[in-house]
């Protein structure tokens, strides 16, 4: 119901906004996860987009996510030294806007994670 969602967003996100770490695009069965440590961010995307049956011992198979939007805040300061994709082992081309690192992660088959090295 992506109507009841925009309209949610929009009477939270000015309250929300201010303390947000990141954001990604909402996208069916994609998680996000944010994990934090002094000199990297970790920002996973899991992708659960199997398709699940009831029966056992069935191979699932699962549908990758393609060019998914992500922006990662900056800790107050800091500056990106590298930003990569932790699975594929590439650079990952980014953009620096108002404290931001804005990425576009290219697919995600059931895991991918942004890593955000900082200086």
């Amino acid at each position: 119901m992506q109507r009841l969602r925009a309209y949610l967003a929009s009477l939270l996100d000015p309250v929300l906004a201010p303390h947000r770490t990141y954001a990604v695009e909402a996208r069916s069965g994609l998680m996000p996860q944010l994990m934090a440590a002094p000199d990297t961010i970790l920002l996973h995307l899991i992708a659960d987009t199997g398709n699940k049956t009831k029966k056992l011992r069935i191979r699932e198979e699962f549908l990758p996510i393609e060019n998914v939007a992500a922006r990662i805040r900056l800790p107050e300061g800091r500056q990106p030294r590298a930003v990569s994709l932790l699975r594929a082992g590439t650079a990952l081309p980014h953009v620096l806007r108002d404290g931001w690192v804005e990425v576009t992660v290219p697919r995600v088959l059931i895991h991918e994670a942004i890593r955000l090295d900082l200086v």
